[in-house]
């Protein structure tokens, strides 16, 4: 839970909820659809700005940890090094970027027990 007002990108963020009018016509501006689908369903709970941070905290975090859980023989280090290496502290600015990389680690749990389709799935979902 943070002030409007803190990182650079938390008053875009802010702005950009409230400037949304309608899920296709946000579809087709300039912001990442997956975002903007994300920004839809927050507006669907809330017209407050903490429910989004929320939806993105929780759309960042659960899936890096997910992943660090089908991966990690050493749970405490593993979360560790997940949060002071700053790959967790990097979403509280690049929000988008953040929740991507975290998707893209569950992309990476399925390569090694070679389910590619889902692979290249998560991937895509990724982009999006």
């Amino acid at each position: 839970m943070r002030d409007q007002s803190v990182g650079t990108d938390t008053g875009n963020y802010v702005h950009m909820l409230s400037q949304f009018t309608d899920l296709e016509s946000a579809l087709g501006g300039p912001i990442e659809s997956g975002f903007v689908i994300l920004i839809w369903i927050s507006q669907t709970v809330s017209q407050e700005y903490w429910v989004l941070f929320l939806i993105i905290a929780i759309a960042a975090v659960v899936p890096a940890a997910y992943a660090i859980l089908s991966f990690s023989k050493g749970l405490p280090l593993s979360f560790f090094l997940y949060i002071t290496t700053g790959t967790y502290l990097f979403f509280f600015n690049g929000a988008r970027q953040g929740i991507a990389i975290s998707i893209y680690m569950v992309a990476l749990t399925f390569a090694p027990r070679r389910k590619y389709i889902f692979y290249f799935i998560a991937v895509l979902v990724a982009s999006i």
